[in-house]
């Protein structure tokens, strides 16, 4: 029976979806690209720069001629039947004011488009350093909670063996409590800046387990076009 346990937990690790293998990383990269291509405000602005380009092209074509028929007599034998086609003409620069007013709303709807841009990716560089940070503050939280807990293990161990006072043991034990506090603080902080991260996404919730990056190495500007 024993053979059979370590080919079962590894099924079980393999089909249980908070296996190691699920873990994703997120890089400043990956979450520019995904913003860049999903996000709700800039999938909204090109909509409308769509809907403009439609409307200038539909402001830059002639009007379309009307066809007309009139019938004068009922009776077969004195009917009369006419035919006729209207062309609309515009005249006193009707047609290029026209032109002119689709351009500028197609000129208007494609600045907005670049400035949604520029908003979502500067959203996302700034929540995404501020995750990086908070991630780096947890682990040292965490450490120094780890630590200031062996701390407290050793001087109760040296009251024990009477080579330590009591008020040692309580001081330790004040430094233990205040590692925690600010451990569970950095995981609150942490877990805040993942949520606002993964609204700059686009997304409801975060679909990254941690995000991996220098947090020294700023990105550089986009070239304006």
């Amino acid at each position: 029976m024993r053979k059979l346990l370590w080919p079962l937990g590894l099924a079980a690790a393999l089909l249980s979806p908070v296996s190691l293998w699920a873990q994703t990383t997120l890089t400043l990269e990956r979450a520019l690209d995904q913003a860049l291509s999903n996000h709700p405000a800039i999938a909204a602005a090109i909509k409308e720069v769509e809907a403009s380009e439609g409307a200038m092209r539909q402001a830059r074509a002639w009007r379309n001629p009307t066809l007309s028929t009139t019938v004068e007599d009922a009776r077969s034998s004195t009917r009369t039947t006419a035919v006729t086609v209207d062309i609309p003409i515009e005249l006193g620069g009707k047609r290029m004011a026209r032109i002119r007013a689709a351009e500028q709303s197609a000129s208007l709807a494609s600045a907005e488009l670049d400035k949604v841009r520029v908003e979502v990716r500067a959203r996302v560089i700034a929540a995404f350093f501020d995750v990086l940070v908070a991630q780096e503050r947890s682990k040292l939280a965490a450490s120094s909670a780890g630590i200031a807990a062996q701390a407290t293990a050793a001087v109760s161990k040296r009251i024990q063996a009477g080579k330590a006072s009591p008020v040692e043991g309580t001081r330790a034990k004040v430094d233990q409590a205040n590692a925690q506090l600010e451990w569970v603080e950095a995981k609150s902080a942490l877990q805040t800046l993942r949520f606002v991260l993964a609204t700059a996404l686009g997304d409801g919730e975060p679909a990254f387990d941690e995000v991996q990056g220098d947090a020294n190495a700023l990105p550089e500007r986009p070239a304006f076009r």
